[in-house]
């Protein structure tokens, strides 16, 4: 009635709102069309900068009305503005990949809505998409050429924010795209450090560990640096044996990385493996040219901690009535670094060779083996004179 009396369809109240963004509001479709065909505006903004289109698109996913779909539909067939932008940076594909309307997504994309521009925050559609765990349509922005490198604010790729959601899929995805994986963000940390550092806090919350696997030999594969370091200058090969991802290391030798550098403790990867009694780590360290003689701070190389760490599992063997405490790895670890020229007679800092260790702690497998193997008795005998005066 008040249409037809002559009312301007496109008057607004102060909030700069006409009826067509209330109709919106009021999820009336049968209004916003009545409106439409009275030429209302479609595209007239409030003063928060919102068309009707774009509030016709709820703000997250806990807003699915099959009514709202059919306005935003219609607002589309209408020739609405799909590039508009409010005050706050929201656009109508933001809003989408956050309802996630997969399919109305792809349809702006399709109608060729600008997808690089960013929000107030610096993301992209392709970030957003990332984050709100929607790889379809990051799919389809990726398949209509978004730039996958572009970074957001925090100085984080697609590729970087994909593999902070264990997206393995994804992360195959962009790097097919061209995905630049030696990329760094803001503290100078590549993606393969992302994805080794990322793992193990994320696995906890039950993200499968196998993808964190798949993500590393795929940066790999595509030649991610495998001598790259964390800003505390560690190297991926180090931070892998620290965080006892095993299964993350051996890809990484296998692709050539320096098997000799060391942490902070100036321990080698080597020793480091040693300690963890990772036997097949070591045999594929010492096959890629690791320092079987390197030595720790205080002089121990791989063999004096070795044996160690064989005397530390023989005494709580003997000193528990529980079996199965006794671990054979650590035997077998002595054995494995003697065959690979292990020197059985140099002496620490403390003027102690790998057959006083062993003695001065009561393990007499281990000094058998030493003394087959070449170990100096004659120091043996000196050291423990001075040990019992």
């Amino acid at each position: 009635m008040l249409l037809s009396s002559g009312t301007d369809v496109n008057w607004t109240d102060s909030s700069g709102r006409a009826a067509l963004h209330k109709a919106v509001l009021s999820c009336r479709l049968d209004l916003v069309q009545l409106l439409v065909e009275e030429k209302a505006n479609i595209d007239l903004v409030d003063k928060e900068g919102n068309t009707p289109f774009l509030l016709s698109l709820p703000n997250n996913k806990g807003t699915h009305l099959l009514l709202s779909k059919e306005i935003v539909s219609f607002f589309i067939e209408k020739g609405c503005n799909i590039h508009c932008v409010n005050l706050i940076g929201d656009t109508p594909l933001f809003k989408m990949i956050k309802s996630g309307y997969l399919e109305l997504a792809k349809k702006l994309i399709v109608k060729g809505v600008d997808i690089n521009v960013k929000t107030s925050s610096g993301d992209n559609a392709l970030h957003m998409a990332i984050k709100e765990n929607e790889t379809e349509i990051a799919e389809c922005l990726i398949e209509n050429i978004i730039d996958v490198n572009i970074q957001t604010s925090d100085g984080l790729s697609a590729l970087m924010l994909a593999i902070d959601r264990g997206n393995d899929y994804l992360v195959n995805v962009l790097i097919k795209a061209g995905s630049d994986v030696n990329d760094e963000d803001f503290l100078e940390q590549n993606a393969l450090i992302k994805a080794i550092s990322s793992n193990f806090k994320l696995v906890e919350k039950g993200i499968e560990k196998q993808k964190y696997i798949n993500i590393v030999v795929a940066l790999i594969h595509a030649g991610a640096d495998v001598n790259c370091c964390n800003i505390d200058s560690i190297a991926a090969l180090i931070l892998g044996l620290e965080k006892k991802n095993f299964e993350l290391v051996k890809p990484l030798i296998d692709r050539g990385c320096n098997v000799n550098v060391r942490n902070k403790e100036m321990l080698t990867a080597l020793m480091i493996s040693v300690d963890k009694k990772q036997k097949d780590i070591v045999e594929k360290l010492l096959q890629a040219g690791a320092h079987v003689n390197d030595t720790d701070s205080e002089g121990n190389t791989a063999l004096m901690r070795a044996v160690l760490k064989e005397t530390k599992i023989s005494y709580y063997y003997e000193k528990s009535v529980k079996k199965g405490l006794k671990d054979s790895d650590a035997l077998e670890i002595v054995t494995l670094l003697l065959r690979n020229n292990a020197d059985v007679n140099v002496l620490n800092n403390s003027q102690e060779s790998a057959l006083n260790i062993a003695m001065n702690r009561h393990t007499g497998d281990v000094a058998k083996l030493l003394i087959l193997n070449g170990a100096d008795v004659n120091s043996l005998s000196q050291c423990l004179v001075k040990h019992l005066c």
